[in-house]
């Protein structure tokens, strides 16, 4: 039920980000369900696609009429943060170290559209940001930290990274945390071959990991290994600044844990369409 609940609601939501004509692909699984599965409930599923279809025009887009904005920054880079609002989420330029993740503040200033240059076959920032959820920037005169987050991963990398030189740094922060490794001479030679995923942090390492490690603990051990993965899978979580695929397989694993401790006994497909919906739904 799970399973079909998110299927119908992802074509709610292309229909909404391409074409309405994607709405007629919810026809065929309605259909098999109403037709031959003999279910009631399909018309239950196909209320999961307006949902989904509805879901972009409702999701906050920000307003560009505002002077003040107050928000949680919810990504941190060099020179920017995303601050989200109640309006929606906002680019920030910024090069302070003073700004950190997960920091409440209040800005005044203004606001403007997004304008990046972009050329041919290179990556496009504003694309980037508007498939983020970001549609504009605001241009901050006066920053107010209403709260700031003093619990970071920049001491734990910063010690990890201690003894290397800037080439591994930038190599090994990609592998363990997710950053680029675009800055390396080698790193567009590894992009134009299509291998720069295999080198950042993502849930194939993870899974990769975790399958070596289940095969080499103990058999006793095995019982607790669910236990194991969670701790390490938080570590990863912090230490990447909270990635998306981080952020994915680390809620299917605590959906996984939660669906042994309680009766509800869930499929696999299950969990992870589960998964699926909650985090569209929050970021469509």
């Amino acid at each position: 039920m799970i399973f079909f609940s998110f299927l119908f609601f992802l074509i709610g939501i292309l229909s909404s980000l391409f074409s309405p004509f994607f709405l007629l692909l919810a026809g065929i699984p309605f259909c098999y369900l109403f037709f031959y599965r003999k279910q009631k409930n399909a018309f239950l599923f196909f209320f999961c696609t307006i949902i989904g279809f509805l879901l972009i025009f409702l999701y906050p887009k920000g307003e560009e009429n505002l002077s003040s904005i107050t928000g949680l920054v919810v990504s941190k880079k060099e020179n920017y943060y995303l601050l989200l609002t109640w309006k929606g989420k906002y680019y920030v330029s910024n090069q302070s170290d003073e700004i950190t993740l997960l920091s409440f503040l209040t800005l005044s200033g203004k606001v403007k559209d997004l304008s990046f240059t972009h050329y041919e076959s290179v990556f496009n920032f504003k694309q980037y940001l508007r498939s983020n959820g970001v549609f504009y920037e605001f241009q901050s005169i006066e920053t107010k930290i209403l709260f700031k987050n003093t619990i970071t991963s920049t001491p734990v990398k910063n010690f990890i990274f201690s003894d290397l030189d800037e080439n591994s740094t930038i190599f090994l922060s990609s592998l363990l945390c997710g950053d680029s490794f675009y800055s390396l001479k080698e790193g567009k030679s590894f992009k134009d071959l299509g291998l720069a995923s295999f080198f950042s942090l993502s849930g194939f390492h993870i899974s990769f990991l975790f399958s070596f490690m289940e095969n080499h603990i103990p058999r006793k051990s095995k019982q607790y290994f669910l236990y194991i993965e969670f701790v390490i899978l938080l570590f990863f979580l912090f230490l990447s600044d909270y990635r998306y695929s981080i952020r994915r397989i680390f809620l299917l694993k605590l959906f996984s844990l939660v669906n042994k401790k309680s009766r509800w006994n869930l499929a696999y497909i299950e969990r992870l369409s589960l998964v699926a919906f909650l985090m569209l739904f929050l970021e469509p």
